[in-house]
């Protein structure tokens, strides 16, 4: 697999290119609209020219060990936010919503539950996270990939 990511970051070439799809691919992986981050993979990569493997990669760079506490540090943000501004009082669950706070409170013992404080957590906190790793990437990735002359450079050099 890290020869496989490897791979796809030497073929891009350009920094914030390859920065951009690895904070999209991660904005996607955490986001909470579960069920339709294909869609969203595609559709990122085709409205902000992205690189659409390195994209589709990252944002299915997950595990189930690490879905379940992932989401519910997304709800007790999302929880202590709304708490925070005061909209606890203004927010109601859409219908479906009340059988699972019934099947989770029966099976595991939690109160009930906020759909729209887990909904504005998972946002803030994956747009957060998205914004903070940009940065980061990009450092990595010229660090990491040489730049294009050095490239032709020691690929002349290999052949020589």
């Amino acid at each position: 697999m890290k020869s496989f990511l490897l791979q796809l970051a030497l073929k891009e070439r350009c920094p914030s290119k390859f920065s951009l799809s690895v904070c999209c691919g991660v904005f996607i992986a955490l986001s909470p609209f579960m069920g339709i981050h294909t869609a969203m993979v595609f559709i990122f990569a085709w409205a902000l020219r992205l690189n659409l493997p390195i994209t589709f990669a990252v944002a299915y760079l997950n595990n189930p060990w690490t879905v379940g506490p992932l989401l519910f540090g997304e709800y007790v943000f999302g929880k202590w936010i709304v708490g925070l501004l005061g909209w606890s009082k203004y927010l109601h669950n859409p219908a479906w919503v009340s059988l699972f706070n019934k099947t989770l409170t029966y099976y595991v013992g939690l109160p009930k539950i906020c759909f729209w404080s887990f909904i504005i957590g998972a946002s803030i906190l994956t747009l957060v996270v998205s914004l903070l790793l940009y940065p980061v990437i990009k450092y990595l990735f010229t660090l990491w990939v040489p730049p294009m002359h050095e490239q032709r450079k020691i690929n002349r050099e290999a052949y020589n």
